[in-house]
């Protein structure tokens, strides 16, 4: 069974569309930041890197 794949074109604008969307929970530290999906997340990220601070747009 094949796969139907998606135009160059069509994959191009679907990743931009997604890049320019401001995510809406940020968990940041000094190297690495994270966008999560839910307010249980933060939790999860919170024990990996206590130091780490959560931004909400």
């Amino acid at each position: 069974m094949s796969r139907r794949r998606l135009s160059t074109k069509r994959a191009e604008d679907l990743i931009s569309a997604i890049k320019e969307r401001q995510p809406k929970i940020v968990f940041y530290t000094e190297k690495i930041k994270i966008s999560l999906p839910n307010m249980e997340s933060i939790q999860l990220w919170k024990k990996r890197y206590p130091k780490g601070k959560v931004r909400f747009s």
